[in-house]
C-alpha cells in the first residue's frame, strides 16, 4: 500500500493491524499502530477516520486505567464527530465518555452521558445501539444497589436484543 502512495488504504490497514494487536492483548503495539495511522488520516483531512482513531486509542487507554489520557481522547473524538454531524458516532463515543466517569467511580456522571448516548441513539433508530446503552445503565444501576430500576432498564435492552436477533444477547 506504501509504494503505491494510497494513504487511506495504510491508514485502514494500519487500524487492522491495531484491532489484531489489541485482540491479542497487545494494547502498546496497538496505540503504535494508531498513532500512526492518526497521522495519515489528519494528512489526508479524513475527520471521521480521525474521530474513529482518537476514540479507539481512548477506549484503550480507558481499558488500562489511564482515565485522565482517555478523557483527552475520547473528548477529541466527540468534539469531530459533533462538529461534522456524524450522530452515530456521536453516540457511540458518549458512551465510551462513560466508561472513563465509571472507572474513575464517578456513576453520576457516567450515567449521564449515557443518557445523552441513548437519547441519539433512539433519535437515530440505532436499535444496537440503544440496547447497548440500556444495558450499560443497567450495570451502573446495580453497582449503585438500585436493582428495581436496573432490572427494568436490562430487560428492555434483552428485549431489543431479542427481538433483532443479536449475537450479543
Amino acid at each position: 500500500v506504501r509504494e503505491v502512495g494510497d494513504l487511506r488504504a495504510e491508514g485502514s490497514v494500519l487500524n487492522n493491524f491495531a484491532v489484531r494487536a489489541t485482540a491479542d492483548g497487545r494494547p502498546d503495539l496497538a496505540l503504535k499502530y494508531l498513532g500512526q495511522s492518526l497521522k495519515l488520516v489528519q494528512k489526508i483531512g479524513d475527520r471521521q477516520g480521525e474521530a474513529a482513531i482518537l476514540n479507539n486509542i481512548g477506549r484503550l487507554y480507558a481499558d488500562k486505567g489511564n482515565y485522565e489520557v482517555a478523557y483527552k481522547y475520547l473528548s477529541q473524538a466527540l468534539e469531530i464527530s459533533v462538529a461534522i454531524g456524524d450522530r452515530h458516532s456521536e453516540g457511540s463515543m458518549l458512551s465510551n465518555m462513560s466508561r472513563v466517569y465509571s472507572g474513575k467511580g464517578d456513576n453520576d456522571t457516567a450515567l449521564q452521558y449515557l443518557e445523552r448516548s441513548l437519547q441519539i441513539q433512539r433519535e437515530i433508530k440505532n436499535t444496537h445501539g440503544v440496547a447497548n446503552a440500556l444495558n450499560n445503565i443497567g450495570a451502573i444501576l446495580i453497582e449503585q444497589g438500585k436493582y428495581e430500576e436496573a432490572a427494568r432498564v436490562l430487560l428492555e435492552a434483552f428485549s431489543i436484543l431479542f427481538a433483532i436477533g443479536s449475537p450479543d444477547l
